[in-house]
């Protein structure tokens, strides 16, 4: 008899059920999760599954019922309904995903006026990419000395985001302190401070000869 591997740093649950790694069975909890509650915040510690949970709701929700053959779950799950499964990341290849998606951006939208110009044209369609995915965000957010561009409440956590534009890549790392700078001294994430979620400032600078993201910083509020 063989022995099944390890599933060292796999966080795909379809690699480890398909490549027959060692697999503890989790679903008991997972059918708890699904059936006696309704939103949920995982948090730390790190490293211990968070991610291959997530996908393992996902594989679940999308009807992939080959995968869950063997596990408690199976026999007690309704086959035949996949569900739309939508993941949004804010892990560190955020940037990444941005500069792509605008980067498929058909170029007659933007050749067509001045709208690629102006830092108001990206935080729009940040703004309907969070909506359509049922974020909560909020544009033009008032403080007492001033307005947010844009704050964000996902996962358990407060995201507190300012655009610039420049007009070319020198000036992007200026913007982007600027943008900290200007977060910080006019107090927009004061008001979110009393509670427990964490709060994150978020500098973007976006590029009109670029028309994409230049670059994004965080830091803890």
């Amino acid at each position: 008899m063989s022995r099944r591997l390890l599933p060292i740093g796999i966080q795909t649950f379809r690699t480890i059920r398909e490549e027959d790694f060692y697999y503890v069975d989790k679903t008991p909890l997972i059918h708890r999760l699904v059936t006696q509650g309704r939103h949920y915040f995982l948090s730390r510690p790190r490293r211990f599954g968070k991610s291959l949970l997530l996908d393992t709701l996902r594989e679940l929700f999308a009807d992939n019922e080959p995968l869950f053959r063997g596990l408690h779950i199976h026999d007690r799950w309704d086959w035949g309904t996949a569900h739309p499964v939508v993941r949004l990341s804010f892990a560190g290849n955020f940037a990444e995903q941005l500069r792509a998606c605008l980067a498929g951006l058909p170029h007659q939208w933007r050749d067509s006026g001045y709208l690629g110009q102006f830092e108001s044209h990206y935080a729009a369609m940040l703004y309907l990419t969070f909506r359509a995915v049922g974020a909560d965000v909020r544009a033009e957010e008032a403080s007492l000395q001033g307005r947010a561009d844009m704050v964000l409440l996902h996962g358990g956590q407060v995201f507190v985001l300012e655009f610039k534009m420049v007009k070319d890549g020198q000036g992007a790392a200026a913007a982007e302190a600027e943008a900290m700078d200007q977060m910080r001294e006019r107090g927009y994430a004061d008001k979110y401070r009393g509670g427990k979620e964490p709060v994150h400032l978020i500098g973007v600078v976006f590029g009109s000869q670029e028309r994409n993201l230049l670059t994004v910083r965080a830091e803890p509020a």
